[in-house]
């Protein structure tokens, strides 16, 4: 019996936790790869969770023992007549809107049913247990390890088995055939139950009666507040590693791993790790996301937030564990919980892109987490008894007398102390705003304000309240967030939207204006007063001498170009390049970026180009470019990869094949392929093999002094045609033949894997 029940959460957990990043890799095609997919599926698959949750906890109240056991089967033979998991060629995104609601309605038609079905899979086969007799059915909670297992296994064999394995297709073939093995499962622990001893759940302990009968809302609450805490900071290092990075599954995977193992070892019955150790950790931890909080990307800064997000989220997991209630109340906890989980979707999803002009609901979260973390204190701790329920001596006197409810009294003198502590910062912080936002000095202001604030905490610490710790740590990160991504420049303009925060600023000493999406530069114009000829000419990665100017220089000379596509608008600064007689179109997801390009405040690259010459579409390049006429571009530039994150959809053989269709007889297409962590030329060199066509490639990395005074930035780009003589590029020093693969495998819309793509040493 205990068998079985292990066997039917593992596999119900496994089935939930495969679908979600196979459907998400579905999805990227039709929103350009952004890591707000991720979030805003995940907002859909907390809000199921929750209804699943709902189900068993009404079934539990309302239903018989025999009753429960028909009802569920009934469905779940339902859910198996359904289609496979697959998104038919009828959906198209909305192009001046947010798709997040087009995302939420997509995902209900294809995952929804099989999602609700086995997402009460945990709390219902928990209560089945305790309904069955068994000796251990008095306490069915070790059973919730071995949900999280379950689901943490098919997390990490999604991105290192089956993606590497299996194609789209065969992986939805895969899952339904696993979910009539969890079906028969299903089915043998229902005859368990049916057979059992007890018409409703084992009677609670006698210690425990109490507890159960009543359970007040602020114990409800509290569930809330620890489970929407690692369920919103979950999402919040998700969006900062695959922002630069890539968005690929394996970057969405990490955080909810971690989050999944935190939940086992909170749950199980001998935990691996010391609570009592790990709340002292808690605040060391902050310390140290505060001070990487002024270094930009990497790996290792990467790490270090992974890390410190699995030190907060096993202490709000062990906080939530010890407080869970008798197997009576078990499904109204887990229903509770996952209001928390939800409620960090929602906060992250939903909320934060419309409150917040930058992303600033990390750093909400981490102050949110210090307040509702138990009582730390940094002398060294001693034997866990001795620390029961991680509560102070104060606190467990008060306890005592009030009940386990009540908040513990505060003492006058010390509130007062921190309240000075917490004021005195709050000034700084604003002073420092104010003064960033005038223009004076601001990157060095806040960088100041930054480290005052590191050694307020660093005095914070010895204080014995939390919550005030929280203070210091949220301006500090904030303070962070605020900072322009390179030192003198001052911010002019930000905007959020599903895609990310764009911000335009002014460079060093205000002769440059720049365009940034999180930290990677998305265009930049010269605005120098003595050097007008500079404020219209390319600059950065289109700079006339790199390789996009090449193309443009030597496969004009015979005959100029017609029309011109462009899949990236950043700043417009393609633009630069149209002559008389030729019309250029760009592709731009991202309505904020068209905005910003079309303000002559910011760039006046397009206005210079004028109107007449270029029109841009809104929506995922691919998609609508498949939707021009055949035949009717001279020359197709691929701007989608300057970011660090890859849209991999735009990578495969499908689209390059549909490009080339796009294409006139001697037409070509460049691919702008720089990038810190992902290799993309072999990807781009099996794809050009695999369609017969022809590809150059050339790394343009040594730069003069004369060109960096003039903004040319080292860039890389693959140029493919069916005929490259036409660009005049063959035996030119820079430009090689494209590398190929060792797998010389090409990427499909059906099979693509990131890993491949890694630079070595990454």
């Amino acid at each position: 019996m205990l068998f079985s029940f292990r066997l039917a959460i593992f596999l119900g957990a496994g089935l939930l936790f495969l679908v979600q990043p196979m459907f998400a890799k579905m999805a990227l095609p039709l929103l350009g790869g952004s890591p707000a997919v991720w979030n805003t599926c995940m907002l859909f698959f907390q809000a199921m969770l929750l209804a699943g949750y709902v189900y068993a906890h009404l079934s539990h109240r309302w239903l018989a023992r025999k009753s429960r056991v028909l009802v569920h089967l009934g469905m779940l033979v339902t859910v198996l007549l359904l289609p496979t998991i697959a998104i038919s060629g009828d959906w198209t995104p909305p192009d001046d809107d947010s798709p997040i609601f087009w995302l939420l309605g997509l995902l209900l038609v294809v995952v929804g049913g099989p999602f609700f079905a086995v997402s009460a899979t945990g709390p219902l086969l928990q209560q089945w247990f305790a309904s069955t007799g068994h000796t251990r059915s008095a306490n069915p909670y070790f059973l919730y390890s071995a949900s999280n297992t379950g689901s943490m296994v098919a997390l990490l064999a999604y991105p290192f088995l089956f993606e590497r394995i299996f194609s789209l297709d065969q992986q939805g073939q895969l899952w339904k055939a696993g979910y009539l093995v969890f079906m028969l499962a299903m089915s043998v622990c229902g005859f368990f139950v049916w057979q059992g001893r007890n018409d409703g759940v084992t009677a609670p302990p006698a210690d425990d009666l109490a507890t159960v009968e009543r359970i007040s809302w602020k114990r409800r609450l509290t569930w809330v507040g620890l489970a929407f805490v690692p369920s919103s900071w979950m999402l919040g290092v998700t969006s900062f590693l695959t922002t630069d990075v890539s968005p690929m599954p394996i970057l969405w995977i990490l955080p909810l791993s971690i989050y999944l193992v935190t939940f086992i070892v909170a749950f199980s019955d001998r935990p691996i790790l010391s609570r009592v150790w790990l709340n002292r950790l808690f605040p060391v931890s902050l310390l140290i996301v505060c001070s990487t909080s002024i270094f930009r990307g990497g790996f290792l800064v990467m790490g270090l937030h992974l890390l410190i997000f699995f030190v907060g989220a096993m202490v709000s997991h062990f906080e939530l564990a010890r407080r869970k209630p008798a197997a009576a109340d078990l499904t109204g906890f887990y229903l509770w919980v996952s209001v928390g989980g939800l409620l960090g979707g929602v906060f992250n999803g939903l909320l934060a892109p419309l409150l917040f002009p930058w992303i600033l609901e990390y750093p909400l979260t981490l102050m949110l987490a210090c307040i509702l973390c138990p009582a730390f204190d940094p002398k060294p701790p001693g034997q866990e008894s001795a620390a029961e329920l991680s509560l102070d001596r104060k606190q467990k006197t008060k306890r005592k007398k009030t009940g386990p409810d009540q908040p513990p009294e505060e003492s006058g003198g010390g509130v007062e102390k921190q309240i000075k502590l917490g004021m005195f910062l709050l000034f700084a912080a604003v002073l420092g705003l104010l003064v960033n936002l005038s223009g004076f000095q601001g990157t060095a202001t806040l960088i100041l304000v930054t480290m005052a604030g590191l050694a307020l905490l660093c005095v914070c610490y010895f204080l014995d309240r939390p919550a005030w710790f929280a203070v210091p740590l949220g301006v500090v990160l904030v303070m962070a967030r605020l900072e322009p991504p390179q030192p003198g420049e001052t911010v002019i303009h930000t905007a959020r939207g599903f895609f990310g925060v764009n911000r335009v600023v002014d460079g060093p000493r205000g002769y440059q204006k720049r365009l940034y999406h999180g930290t990677t530069v998305h265009g930049i114009q010269s605005t120098h007063p003595d050097r007008a000829v500079w404020n219209l000419a390319p600059m950065s990665y289109y700079h006339r001498t790199g390789p996009l100017g090449m193309v443009f220089d030597n496969a004009q000379k015979n005959a100029p170009f017609r029309r011109v596509g462009v899949i990236g608008l950043g700043a417009g600064t393609a633009a630069t390049y149209c002559q008389p007689g030729q019309s250029f179109t760009f592709f731009e997801i991202d309505p904020i970026v068209q905005r910003i390009a079309e303000d002559p405040t910011y760039f006046t690259f397009l206005e210079n180009c004028g109107k007449e010459n270029y029109e841009i579409i809104l929506g995922d390049g691919r998609l609508k470019l498949s939707k021009q006429a055949n035949g009717q571009f001279d020359f197709l530039v691929f701007d989608a990869f300057s970011s660090d994150a890859i849209p991999m959809h735009l990578l495969t053989r499908e689209a390059v094949g549909m490009y080339a269709d796009k294409l006139g007889k001697d037409g070509l297409m460049a691919f702008h392929i720089s990038n810190l962590h992902f290799d993309l030329e072999p990807i781009l060199g099996d794809i050009s093999a695999a369609l017969g066509l022809e590809s150059l490639t050339c790394h343009d990395r040594e730069l003069s002094e004369e060109e960096m005074i003039e903004g040319k930035a080292a860039s890389s780009y693959v140029v493919i045609a069916k005929d490259l003589q036409r660009t005049g590029l063959a035996g030119h020093r820079l430009w090689k033949t494209t590398r190929r693969s060792s797998r010389k495998h090409p990427w499909t819309d059906d099979f693509s894997n990131l890993f491949d793509a890694l630079k070595k040493g990454e």
